[in-house]
């Protein structure tokens, strides 16, 4: 494993003679595996450098990619002038947090706007591909890469990579949640500081913003980034090995940043643990041997074109398709406009007795909970109900009205935020906090099955047999008997759909009542339910309360009208000369558990269909 810093400082680049030793471009990181994958860590001024070295290079690249932590320019200036962008049959893949109105692609083309720049992102030749990433995990080559949200103002992404055995953490851009901290101590489990102590823990290395001291914080407060002090501390917490200071202040010399270290190693020594520190510098090579030996002939296996992303990662969102959500404040009317700037519905309660009804709403998602509200009974029964339930408690407190143990205890799930809060800086709390809610929904299209020709040649005498009068009249008798059944035992509005999938489209041979709903109905294979039938080839039963989202996503997907919202599908695959060919499927608007007789009922109905269509009777 090679790291190598081509950026060290923060918020903006420094030219000077008091900064030769650590540097003064913005934030840059190369990261390189033994069998030569390429992550850079985000992409400020020290970009340009890095890219002039690429250019020199003989070795070709088995994999390229770049990860942006955030998009404010001290992290992204150098991607114009990234010279390899500019020649032809070179890939690359660009990772980095979306914003809830922009994708990554937008925001990082807004820069090479004409009244910003001379040319546009037109002009570069490679192939340049981008990724939205929430939290989660994915792969790229033999690197496993781990997201996790950090606390500024502006959406801003932590990663934790597993390179040849090794573990790196690249947390900058980073303000401790409790501002208490920022003088150091103990991060609690159960908090958002120990969330991110989390990120750290045992750690081969950690590259951490340490911006500011302790002394300095108070005027800084809100600027979101951290404290020597608080790093250091949470790093011994989490059991790091190397904590490596990053994101240098423009203001600091070389001195002072010697002096910075010092302090931060004196620090340390005075806790148990052998956790080694430095500052970052710029140009300065880490090597280190990969404790995972691979074998030679996999190290020459260098291919041309960058491995593409695991697509099933989990933090990897092609689709961005956000549902505003509801956010109930109680005494915090102030915060109407931090609401109204993330793009959701703030909805503000005088009345504490209605706190527990208007939070049943399906679409709320926060609750913002003033101190003096917790004054009235009333208000702690809703919440102790409330806490099971899908919204966010966010307590907004003094610092010295954060510490109350009992209600630490009665509500675990609590989030602190500690006034004052900018506005900018509470609306970019509010995506992290939907999106690890997972309420930015994410629409996964069903994959194509490596046998679909002669899937598809069963698909297409199953469309010729529907066309015979007979057998056609047969297949409608059993989907109304289907439908009968269900609705017996849901009230309510509901269809039953007989879905063949071709290679490229969902076609609806029956559909059951045709009223209910256009989800239903014939559409492409990209926005098909039924697709994920025929690829699992098993019941699926999901509704917008599912654990795996799919009904809520496709919704959000499609942009399903509330009056035309489906919330329960159940769908069974149907076979033909063993290929799966179709489902059988039903829709209800109302919220329904699959019961046993309901499995029975559809197992029944599907394997009639399938005598009906195989039975040399029929054809």
């Amino acid at each position: 494993m090679k790291v190598r810093f081509w950026g060290t400082r923060g918020s903006i680049a420094k030219s000077s003679s008091e900064v030769l030793k650590y540097g003064g471009n913005t934030s840059c990181v190369e990261i390189r595996s033994e069998a030569n994958d390429l992550i850079i860590l985000d992409a400020g001024t020290g970009l340009h450098g890095l890219s002039h070295q690429l250019l020199q290079e003989k070795v070709q690249l088995r994999s390229a990619s770049i990860l942006i932590s955030h998009t404010h320019w001290d992290h992204i200036q150098g991607l114009p002038f990234f010279a390899p962008f500019f020649f032809p049959n070179v890939e690359w893949h660009i990772y980095g947090p979306p914003t809830l109105s922009h994708d990554l692609k937008s925001i990082l083309s807004g820069q090479m706007q004409k009244v910003y720049f001379p040319i546009t992102q037109d002009i570069f030749n490679a192939q340049i591909k981008y990724h939205n990433l929430t939290e989660g995990e994915f792969s790229i080559g033999d690197i496993h890469v781990k997201t996790q949200y950090l606390n500024h103002p502006g959406v801003t992404m932590g990663y934790r990579i597993t390179v040849d055995g090794h573990t790196i953490v690249y947390s900058t851009d980073h303000e401790p949640h409790d501002c208490r901290l920022a003088h150091g101590g103990h991060a609690h489990k159960n908090t958002e500081d120990g969330f991110h102590a989390q990120l750290l823990e045992g750690a081969d290395y950690v590259i951490h913003d340490t911006q500011y001291l302790a002394s300095e914080y108070e005027q800084r407060r809100g600027w979101g980034h951290s404290t020597m002090e608080y790093v250091v501390d949470l790093s011994h917490q989490a059991d790091v090995k190397r904590l490596i200071l990053f994101h240098h202040d423009p203001m600091r010399s070389d001195h002072e940043v010697d002096q910075i270290v010092d302090m931060s190693r004196e620090r340390a020594r005075n806790k148990a643990g052998k956790m080694e520190i430095w500052a970052a510098s710029e140009n300065q090579p880490l090597w280190v041997p990969p404790k995972i030996i691979l074998p030679s002939a996999y190290h020459n296996k260098l291919v041309s074109q960058a491995i593409r992303p695991d697509e099933r990662a989990s933090s990897i969102i092609d689709e961005l398709h956000q549902v505003k959500q509801n956010i109930i404040c109680l005494g915090l009317q102030h915060y109407d406009q931090a609401i109204n700037m993330s793009g959701h519905y703030s909805r503000c309660l005088n009345q504490f007795d209605r706190l527990d009804h208007a939070s049943s709403d399906l679409s709320t998602s926060l609750i913002f909970i003033a101190p003096s509200a917790l004054e009235a009974p009333e208000v702690i029964n809703d919440l102790v109900k409330i806490q099971k339930q899908p919204p966010q408690i966010v307590l907004f407190c003094k610092a010295d009205e954060c510490t109350s143990p009992e209600l630490s205890k009665q509500f675990p799930g609590l989030i602190r935020m500690v006034e004052p809060v900018s506005d900018i800086y509470l609306s970019s709390r509010i995506e992290t906090w939907l999106r690890r809610q997972k309420k930015t929904r994410r629409w996964k299209r069903a994959q194509i099955s490596s046998d679909e020709t002669l899937r598809q040649r069963e698909v297409n005498k199953v469309i010729g047999l529907m066309k015979t009068e007979a057998i056609k009249h047969r297949v409608n008798q059993l989907c109304h008997f289907f439908w009968q059944g269900m609705t017996l035992s849901s009230h309510g509005e509901s269809a039953v759909a007989f879905n063949i999938i071709t290679m490229s489209e969902q076609i609806s041979l029956v559909n059951y009542p045709a009223t209910v709903s256009s989800q239903s109905v014939s559409c492409s294979r990209d926005e098909s339910i039924c697709a994920h039938v025929i690829e699992q080839g098993s019941i699926i039963a999901t509704s917008i309360f599912s654990p795996d989202g799919l009904l809520g996503n496709y919704a959000e997907y499609t942009g399903a009208e509330q009056s035309d919202m489906i919330r329960t599908y159940i769908g069974k695959p149907i076979s033909l000369n063993g290929q799966v060919i179709a489902t059988l499927c039903f829709f209800s608007k109302l919220d329904i558990v699959l019961t046993k007789n309901h499995k029975q009922l559809l197992s029944s109905a599907v394997k009639l269909i399938e005598d009906v269509l195989s039975s040399s009777r029929y054809i």
